[in-house]
């Protein structure tokens, strides 16, 4: 469930990522729960924050963004059924914007599909219970993997200048990150995936977190880093996300839409059945 309060809601319930601390901290002058997680958004004005991130560097704590991880030798085909997408060329260092859809062809999210390794994926999810699909669909039919939701807090750093911050950290090579590709980066001894990837049309990265502890350090090391650079804490921008084209799950796509009516048709394969559970009713429609 999306809300939006300019007080602080307080619930067990509500997870927080591992930045929440340091980013409410940051003057948050409004709350969104998003995918059970609370984050702090509206640092200062839409207006400002549009203009800003056109400039500097921002990093936003978008860990609402859960993962499923899904592991396992059946864990390629789990992802396939879900998704009109071909997987079967996707490198291990890649990220694919991948449709899902239910067996009627409609969406149920827009996620980043990120390959961790052969038999291991991240789900990077937009806000709904895709979850229980991939646990649905592994049970009825005995799938070999594992469904969950691991402690895993996306982490971005968005804007012209996010390669000069994130290479002060990373060292250069960062620069060389092509689109939608991903590397390993040590975050104070801890290995990490960041990937070329981001909410925003200025580019920039996305630091998948892995864990609960270390993230004011990280914070900390990247705000002391970007003092030059002007760094802010921010979010995405919603007229910026909507200039550049950027659609979103459940505020520009719903859950009657095929990917054709969604704009994604690029995304599907409909020459051949891939194993999508979907893809009869997709070529129907």
């Amino acid at each position: 469930m999306n809300a939006i309060t300019t007080t602080m809601p307080l619930t067990v319930r509500m997870q927080k990522s591992p930045f929440w601390g340091r980013s409410h901290a940051a003057g948050a002058k409004a709350y969104l729960v998003y995918n059970n997680t609370l984050i702090a958004t509206g640092f200062t004005t839409a207006e400002d924050e549009y203009h800003h991130l056109k400039s500097a560097v921002q990093v936003w704590d978008v860990g609402c963004e859960r993962q499923i991880e899904i592991v396992g030798p059946d864990a390629a085909k789990l992802v396939q059924m879900s998704t009109p997408r071909d997987l079967a060329r996707m490198k291990d260092d890649q990220c694919f914007y991948i449709p899902t859809v239910d067996g009627e062809g409609c969406m149920t999210n827009d996620p980043v599909l990120v390959k961790v390794d052969e038999d291991r994926f991240w789900v990077s999810i937009s806000d709904s219970d895709q979850i229980l699909f991939y646990k649905g669909v592994a049970a009825a039919l005995r799938l070999d993997v594992v469904v969950r939701d691991p402690m895993v807090f996306p982490l971005a750093i968005q804007g012209p200048r996010a390669d000069d911050l994130a290479s002060h950290l990373w060292g250069d090579g960062v620069r060389d990150l092509k689109f939608f590709r991903h590397m390993r980066v040590d975050v104070n001894g801890q290995p990490m995936l960041l990937a070329r990837s981001g909410f925003s049309a200025q580019g920039g990265f996305e630091l998948y977190f892995d864990g609960l502890t270390g993230g004011d350090l990280l914070w900390d090391q990247l705000f002391e880093a970007g003092r030059s650079m002007d760094v802010r804490a921010g979010i995405p921008s919603q007229s910026g996300r909507i200039e550049a084209g950027m659609l979103s799950f459940l505020s520009d796509i719903t859950a009657d839409m095929t990917p054709f009516e969604a704009g994604l048709d690029k995304m599907c394969e409909m020459s051949r059945d891939v194993g999508c559970l979907g893809w009869d009713a997709l070529r129907a429609s």
